[in-house]
């Protein structure tokens, strides 16, 4: 409603006794509600103006990119956050190399990962067409192939690509960030389960 509405409403026979109650979960769903309706020009047009007033590396970043990853990393976000804070820190990882989140690598990355995060990478190396589809069918085919739990394959991809164990949806993520960026960042994550692995420590 507009002000005028709310002021042609108002009767003080009606407000309540009881004590107001400020309910931020509701206040979070209803935001978060209003941002997924969003056009999508307006929610990237509104991230770039947030990170402009409070990051200006991030928004630099984000200015830097391809148009294409823009929106695409809009587009897999909107679904997710819930505040305008929230989006940068769920989509950095496809403008800027991740900081590992090292309570995320050692409740995730665990030495009996390597091998399943192995395959994955050799499975979606093997890809044709570099899109959403294809690698959700490639890495379901593979859990399903080998018996192999969602848990030990894509959580694992989730933190080697975003460098946390919180993203948008991992099949979605992939495709936004790209074949060599993904392949690179899955790669670098055995190398180092590997030699974690090799270390007399």
């Amino acid at each position: 409603m507009s002000t005028g509405e709310l002021v042609e409403r108002f009767a003080i026979d009606r407000v309540g006794r009881a004590s107001a109650v400020f309910d931020e979960q509701k206040l979070r769903w209803m935001n978060g509600r209003f941002m997924r309706e969003a056009d999508l020009e307006e929610y990237e047009r509104r991230l770039s103006d947030h990170l402009a007033r409070t990051d200006a590396g991030a928004a630099g970043a984000f200015a830097a990119a391809d148009p294409e990853l823009r929106s695409s990393a809009c587009e897999i976000v909107q679904e997710k956050a819930q505040t305008i804070a929230e989006i940068w820190p769920l989509i950095s990882f496809l403008f800027v190399e991740p900081e590992p989140d090292p309570a995320a690598w050692r409740k995730v990355m665990k030495p009996a990962v390597a091998n399943p995060l192995r395959l994955a990478l050799e499975a979606l190396a093997g890809i044709g067409e570099w899109d959403v589809a294809e690698i959700e069918l490639v890495l379901r085919g593979l859990l399903e192939r080998e018996q192999l739990s969602a848990r030990k394959v894509l959580q694992p991809i989730r933190v080697a690509i975003s460098g946390g164990s919180v993203s948008p949806g991992i099949f979605e993520s992939l495709a936004a960030l790209g074949r060599e960026r993904s392949l690179s960042r899955i790669e670098a994550a055995v190398e180092q389960l590997d030699a974690a692995a090799n270390s007399p420590d």
